[in-house]
């Protein structure tokens, strides 16, 4: 056996780091995708080997399917990078992130990894916001200390995470568009991209609480001597979240996409109630959409018929 070759047979991570039980399931996979690189070093190849059966236990730990073209995608490795390497120095988790890219351009053909020498970032999509974070901005925003800072904050986080708004929509809604259907609270929102979006209890208590205290207008108050176009941007500076980035609404729309993904909607039910015109930006979430047991959706999947 070639040198780098019995570095793949013999790799176990360090102990404690990964559950037998675990590995047992995983390693043949990384020895798999280490064996299909191209030549190495064996000194090299220890450092591929490792970087790998880390993605992929944390790949395996989300609930994504053991298949090359499914774990090593540009947007998963980001997110890996992002959320789960914060213990390494930037330099580490640089080399990271282009171990992982590597490995990605060598073993999938369908993955749209960029060439060797093209930065590798991802500039279209942020991800979204965890719950402890949704959870945090809520109760900054009940605590800002003025009623107008509560009521743009608080609007802000249930339009964004309850219903999904664009950032041009927030100034089109107020009371008139929270409309009950049976017992569920739908936000109508109107424009060019008109839609009705049903909103969790929690976001249209917020929101029926602020249409109550100022009827007739929108829920984020707009700052009339400001121009059009700089209304919401102006506004949404108001409120104050020490020591945390203050949130964005491209996050809270793409937190809320996650979640309707999540609940068992299909595609074109949340299409419809995104009001998108494509698909480009339900595609790049699947990275933070898990799989659900596989035992359970493989059993639906056999069992469907017309």
């Amino acid at each position: 056996m070639k040198p780098t070759a019995e570095v793949i047979a013999a790799y176990e991570p360090k102990p404690g780091r990964v559950p037998s039980r675990v590995w047992a399931a995983i390693g043949p996979f990384v020895r798999e995708v280490a064996g299909c690189l191209g030549y190495m070093a064996p000194d090299t190849m220890r450092n591929y080997i490792h970087a790998i059966a880390y993605f992929v236990f944390w790949a395996h730990e989300q609930g994504v399917l053991l298949d090359v073209e499914i774990v090593f995608t540009p947007s998963r490795v980001e997110r890996y990078v992002q959320t789960s390497t914060a213990h390494l120095v930037p330099s580490s988790r640089a080399t990271r992130r282009a171990a992982l890219a590597r490995v990605g351009r060598e073993v999938t053909r369908r993955a749209p990894w960029p060439t060797p020498g093209m930065r590798f970032q991802m500039h279209q999509l942020q991800p979204p916001y965890s719950t402890e974070e949704t959870d945090g901005y809520l109760q900054m925003a009940s605590q800002q200390s003025t009623p107008f800072k509560r009521r743009v904050a608080t609007a802000q986080l249930a339009l964004g995470l309850g219903g999904g708004l664009q950032a041009q929509e927030y100034l089109s809604v107020g009371n008139e568009n929270l409309v009950l259907h049976g017992d569920i609270f739908m936000l109508d929102i109107p424009g060019s991209r008109a839609r009705k979006v049903p909103l969790h209890q929690r976001y249209a208590d917020l929101l029926l609480d602020i249409g109550e205290k100022h009827p007739g207008e929108p829920f984020i108050a707009p700052l009339t001597e400001a121009k059009p176009s700089d209304r919401l941007d102006r506004v949404l500076r108001l409120p104050e979240y020490p020591r945390v980035w203050r949130p964005t609404t491209n996050r809270l729309r793409t937190t809320w996409l996650v979640r309707m993904l999540r609940s068992g909607c299909n595609l074109s039910e949340v299409h419809y109630m995104s009001g998108l015109q494509g698909t480009k930006s339900l595609i790049e979430l699947l990275p933070y959409i898990e799989f659900r047991d596989v035992h359970d959706w493989f059993a639906e999947a056999a069992a469907f018929h017309d």
